[in-house]
Order: C-alpha cells, then structure tokens, then sequence
C-alpha cells in the first residue's frame, strides 16, 4: 500500500491520463529502471572516457601498439547498450 498523499497523487495522475492506478504505478516502475540503466550507462561511459585518457598518454609515451581487442570490445558493448536505452527512452514519450 502507498502512503496516503502518494496515493492520492498517483490516483489523480490515473485520472487524468485516463490510466488505471495500477498501469500509472507500471509506467512509474518502467520509467525508474530505465532511469537506472541510463546512470549504470553514464558510470559505464565515464569509466571508458578516463580509460581513454590513460591509453592516449600510455600511447604518447610508447611505439605504435594498438589497444587490446577485449578494450574496443567492450567499448562496443558499451555504445550497444547506450543505443538500446536510447531507444527504450524514445518508446516511453
């Protein structure tokens, strides 16, 4: 059960969207893990921002070596991920 004031919220955003409580408490639920996901991909893509920091001044300092494949792998994953949130962000307006 929700607390008295939050209830009476949600029941006045069901009315008027024309939504059942339960779906307005759905959507809230949905919108919050996607929420989620979008920071877990902020951390993810700040991460590889200061690991690209270090490759490039590791790279100014040594001769022609390429960065390691599960590195740009993972990179790849990571803008993957940021198209599928991307998406999901877009379906829910």
């Amino acid at each position: 059960s929700l607390p008295p004031d939050l209830a009476r919220d949600a029941e006045a955003l069901a009315r008027a969207e024309g939504k059942t409580l339960s779906a307005v408490i759905q959507d809230a639920l949905r919108l919050a893990g996607i929420e989620r996901r979008l920071q877990e991909l902020r951390d993810l893509q700040g991460y590889w921002s200061r690991q690209d920091l270090h490759w490039f001044a590791f790279k100014n300092r040594t001769s022609n070596i390429q960065q390691p494949a599960h590195y740009q792998q993972s990179k790849l994953q990571v803008h993957s991920m940021q198209f599928a949130l991307l998406h999901l962000s877009h379906k829910r307006n």
